[in-house]
């Protein structure tokens, strides 16, 4: 039997916000630079939160359950940075601050009590703060034709807001006020290597990344990991009417790391906790999508 799919078919959602901005940077001299920005964001939810779609599970409903009582997300953004910009040496380091006001999010929720199927729907976090220090260093080509990249970044992210939970007479709000936000991790640390001497060329670039909560209750994570991925090619003359034709072979993954890559499907807690008024919060189990195993590809390109 096919699903009624006779209402719930005109829908509609109007937002407005006013986005003030502002940024100014003071030139000290060629080479360094201070800068200085704030700014208003605005970010609508989802159009597919509007409707149920997805497959149709008899008795459970769509996969996909729409939430039309959501809020647009606000932020407030503001940041303070050096830039240091030399012949042969780059690089800055910022300062940033974010605040968020019903932050989005996309959850995943059981169908029924043994979680044979899962529904996801999209969801107002509440508020949320952020600080952080972003930094990079990198080079214009040395010994020849080696350009080194350095980056890291320290993110502290926290949730404002205790989050309701539990369905029917169940429901209750987690102590979730002051937990880390999910799937931000708190550090990352970037290395990347370029060479290139006008024919030949390749690169190496390792990423570390620490681990990322998928619960707001920060009771279950993924753990952090290092990728590393390579690249070759040789860059040939032109010919006719080529223009600089190209063979590349890329790897990613060199290491064949099996990873979690990131959380498909946050949940408010993945173990039983207690509400602020004293009821029994089930939890559920997060989903997460599987990093990609080892790869090479090869490309050949030209330009006419």
């Amino acid at each position: 039997m096919l699903p009624d799919t006779s209402t719930g078919r005109n829908t509609s959602k109007t937002y407005q916000e006013p986005l003030p901005t502002v940024a100014i940077r003071y030139q000290i001299n060629p080479e360094n630079q201070i800068f200085v920005s704030g700014a208003t964001n605005f970010r609508m939810p989802t159009n597919y939160s509007l409707y149920d779609a997805g497959a149709y599970y008899k008795g459970s409903g769509y996969a996909t359950h729409a939430n039309l009582n959501q809020n647009p997300e606000i932020s407030i953004s503001e940041e303070v940075g050096y830039r240091y910009t030399g012949k042969t040496i780059m690089g800055s380091i910022t300062y940033f601050h974010y605040d968020f006001t019903n932050r989005l999010m996309s959850s995943s929720q059981c169908m029924d009590d043994a979680c044979t199927n899962y529904f996801s729907t999209n969801i107002n976090a509440g508020g949320q703060t952020t600080n952080g220090v972003d930094a990079e260093i990198g080079t214009r080509p040395i010994f020849r034709y080696f350009r080194p990249y350095v980056s890291f970044e320290y993110v502290d992210a926290r949730l404002g807001s205790n989050l309701q939970a539990g369905s029917g007479s169940g429901i209750d709000y987690l102590r979730t006020k002051g937990k880390f936000a999910p799937e931000t991790p708190k550090f990352q640390v970037g290395f990347n290597l370029d060479y290139d001497d006008g024919h030949l060329f390749g690169g190496y670039n390792l990423k570390y990344v620490s681990r990322q909560y998928s619960t707001f209750m920060n009771d279950q994570s993924i753990p952090g990991y290092v990728l590393m991925n390579a690249n070759i090619g040789y860059r040939f003359g032109n010919l006719g009417f080529l223009q600089a034709p190209n063979v590349r072979i890329n790897f990613s993954n060199l290491t064949d790391k099996a990873y979690l890559g990131f959380v498909k499907g946050i949940q408010t807690n993945a173990t039983q906790q207690t509400g602020i008024f004293g009821k029994t919060v089930s939890g559920s189990t997060p989903t997460y999508a599987i990093a990609a195993p080892f790869a090479a590809i090869a490309s050949v390109s030209a330009g006419f």
